[in-house]
């Protein structure tokens, strides 16, 4: 796999030319002034050289021995982009990626939020799925955290892909997401297509779920993942 370097203004083009060819791009590394650390872009679009630091331990299931694993929950930033990690023993056991400043794509159903810039999840994917449980629920958790810190009430969005983003094994690979994103309070912002959705998750019938679909996690919804203060 051929890595290049490439600065923020880069991945805040990726999403909206993805097979573009990055590998001459480097003038925008050189008018970045080196204030952010230079990364290199991976087909799983984490970064290669990034300074992780430790946000906090969280607690996973062990499915072999139905026992509490404790991971390292690491995260990095450049520019508008948060990288995280869980680590366990080490190794990772996952990783998400988040967008911060992110416009929502249907304005007319996110005024009920902050605003219509809520963070965006770009990528969350499971990496020791066979060996552990709560990998993505730690890592949404801790999405909707960083969420509240900007204003926006914990309110999320991703785009559910089936097929993506789920593992490098054969671990659930094509599986349809869907189902995941509702537990953990996602919708989607078309209202028939919401309720069809729920319809086939309730039956049980996933072969009939789109592939893609637009999810939206909002900040009411988003209050299940923590406390509410006093």
């Amino acid at each position: 796999m051929r890595i290049n370097p490439i600065s923020t203004k880069i991945y805040n083009t990726h999403f909206r030319c993805k097979h573009e060819n990055l590998v001459n791009r480097n003038e925008n590394v050189k008018n970045s002034g080196n204030k952010i650390p230079l990364f290199a872009l991976q087909s799983n679009f984490m970064p290669a050289f990034g300074r992780f630091r430790k946000v906090k331990s969280v607690v996973l299931m062990n499915r072999d021995t139905l026992m509490p694993q404790r991971a390292e929950l690491m995260r990095d930033r450049a520019g508008d982009f948060l990288f995280y990690k869980l680590m366990v023993n080490r190794k990772e056991a996952g990783y998400m990626n988040m967008q911060c400043d992110s416009v929502f794509p249907e304005d007319d159903f996110v005024l009920i939020e902050p605003d219509n810039h809520i963070p965006k999840i770009l990528e969350i994917r499971s990496l020791m799925g066979e060996t552990y449980s709560g990998i993505g629920t730690e890592l949404i958790k801790e999405a909707v955290s960083e969420s509240r810190k900007q204003g926006k009430g914990g309110a999320l969005w991703l785009n559910s892909v089936t097929g993506y983003g789920w593992g490098e094994s054969n671990y659930r690979r094509n599986e349809n997401p869907i189902p995941f994103y509702y537990k953990m309070g996602f919708i989607s912002p078309d209202k028939k297509l919401d309720k069809q959705i729920k319809e086939n998750i309730k039956n049980n019938n996933t072969k009939a779920l789109p592939n893609i679909a637009i999810m939206l996690l909002t900040s009411k919804a988003a209050k299940k993942h923590y406390k509410t203060e006093n």
